[in-house]
């Protein structure tokens, strides 16, 4: 099966809940190595939901989301660029809800990869 929408297809999709609060870990290739770090984080100083990306080194990403909790179902608007898998742009939507005081929390996510035959 295959599922596009647009120009991109569906490379995976689903939905996670976190143990506890610790960072959830997509491998996305072994060959070559594609690993995505999703981390949330609760900073009960700063009233701003956010997220940031940042390229840990040449097969890893790690994208921090703060104070999630302020809105159901946050996440971005648009998708994040997360590179290339078999010489594709790949990218991710995520979802994430924070499961009461910041237990835990879990996440409905989806990886895209652009077809060029829409």
């Amino acid at each position: 099966m295959k599922i596009k929408s647009g120009n991109q297809e569906v490379v995976t999709s689903g939905y996670l809940d976190s143990f506890e609060m610790n960072p959830v870990e997509f491998e996305i290739s072994e060959d070559p190595k594609m690993t995505l770090k999703l981390v949330v984080e609760n900073n009960p100083n700063e009233t701003d939901s956010t997220i940031t990306g940042q390229v840990v080194d040449e097969s890893t990403m790690t994208i921090t989301v703060k104070n999630p909790h302020h809105k159901l179902n946050f996440g971005p608007l648009t998708p994040i660029h997360v590179g290339l898998l078999h010489g594709r742009p790949t990218s991710l939507v995520f979802r994430i809800n924070v499961i009461e005081d910041y237990s835990s929390y879990n996440v409905a996510y989806t990886f895209f990869s652009e077809v060029t035959d829409v």
